[in-house]
């Protein structure tokens, strides 16, 4: 014969609390472990065109690598087409995080975006004047490069 005991309120509380606990403290764990990340030295890696390379664990107080093709770009248009990379970390959940809060941060009326990079390190679309002012001090960012088209025999 077995004998059901039932609960008291209190041992569902108890119980109830100590599952709460238990999430917070795993919680915090993931989210020191993204934090922590984020320190560890990256290699410097070039880029294609060979001509700047950079290391991924810059300061974050560093501005961004800007190319002069987007700045000459607005002298002769309000939108330019641009690719953005970020700092990225190990951690794809932390990029892509960071990528939703540098998108959320932009209106329709500064950005339009029309590709994202999957691991959350990079993103491209038309940006305005004040969306480029908004990305340029942005903490997370990286690059930022043309993303207007070359032509063959094309020198600038």
């Amino acid at each position: 014969m077995v004998l059901r005991v039932k609960e008291g309120r209190f041992a569902m509380v108890r119980k109830f609390l100590l599952i709460v606990l238990l999430g917070v403290v795993l919680l915090t764990g993931v989210l020191l472990f993204g934090c922590l990340n984020q320190f560890v030295p990256q290699p410097n890696v070039t880029i294609p065109d060979g001509n700047h390379s950079y290391n991924n664990s810059r300061n974050l107080q560093q501005p961004p690598y800007i190319d002069p093709l987007v700045l000459s770009s607005f002298n002769s248009s309000n939108w330019v087409q641009v690719i953005v990379n970020l700092n990225y970390t190990d951690n794809t959940t932390l990029d892509n995080e960071r990528l939703q809060v540098i998108l959320y941060s932009l209106s329709p009326s500064e950005f339009m975006l029309r590709h994202r990079g999957t691991r959350g390190d990079w993103f491209s679309g038309n940006l305005s004047r004040n969306g480029f002012e908004k990305l340029r001090i942005m903490p997370f960012v990286s690059e930022i490069y043309s993303n207007k088209p070359a032509y063959a025999g094309e020198t600038n």
